[in-house]
Parts: C-alpha cells; sequence; structure tokens
C-alpha cells in the first residue's frame, strides 16, 4: 500500500474547525458530513472544545476524545496531548477539530497556524 506524505496549504478548507465520548465507535467516516454528525454535540458549547477521533484502517472511529477545553474564543493544545491518544490506539489516521463558539465557521490566523504545526509534527511518522 501506497501512503502520501502529508501536506497542507492554507486554501484547504477548515470545515470542523482526554475526554473519551461515545456513541459514534465504530462508525464509518466517509465523507466531512459523517465527520460533523459524530461532532454534533459541540455545536452549540460556549466554549471551544478540541477533540481527536482516532480513526483504523477502514476509516472507522475507535475513539473520540475530546483534548481541551477552552475558552470563548480560544483553546491550547500541545500536539504530545493531541496525539496522545491515537498513538495508544494504533489509529491509522486521526481527526483533529475544534467548534467556533462565535457560529462563525471560519478559520482564524491562529487555526490554521495550529494546523501547520500539527502537519509539521506528523511528518515524523508518515510513510515514505
Amino acid at each position: 500500500m501506497t501512503h502520501k506524505q502529508p501536506t497542507y496549504t492554507p486554501t484547504d478548507e477548515v470545515v470542523i474547525c482526554p475526554i473519551c465520548f461515545t456513541g459514534s465507535s465504530g462508525k464509518l467516516i466517509r465523507s466531512d458530513r459523517d465527520v460533523a454528525s459524530s461532532l454534533v454535540v459541540f455545536k452549540d458549547k460556549r466554549q471551544e472544545y478540541l477533540v481527536c477521533i482516532s480513526l483504523d484502517d477502514a476509516q472507522r472511529v475507535i475513539t473520540q476524545r475530546i483534548v481541551t477545553i477552552g475558552l470563548l474564543a480560544t483553546t491550547i493544545a500541545h500536539p504530545r496531548e493531541i496525539f496522545a491518544g491515537p498513538l495508544i490506539d494504533r489509529a491509522a489516521s486521526v481527526i483533529i477539530a475544534h467548534n467556533h463558539p462565535s457560529g462563525v465557521a471560519t478559520p482564524s490566523k491562529e487555526d490554521i497556524e495550529m494546523t501547520k504545526r500539527l502537519f509539521q509534527r506528523v511528518s515524523y511518522w508518515a510513510y515514505p
């Protein structure tokens, strides 16, 4: 199986912009809509929640975790905390998402910078 090196460009869409929560274990993730439906519980939260979803090699949910709960418009997380769970799960892929309590889904400058940093960190684990 050939694996592609992860890439990120600032024009990539960020749609969805460790406490485990249940309800989606084994769910097949085929699209951004599947991801959104898994995270609907965070839609009306008044604080930012940073969430990590571990997937197996068939794109089924292994575990969903709340990594951090932030403030009204910010949350802080280190890659170590974000990737600790998926490494334990031996996840084949990971979805990292957070809500925007303001309801504005446009990624902020900080969202874009954090995404770039996370891509840099995971490039160590990418297959050649």
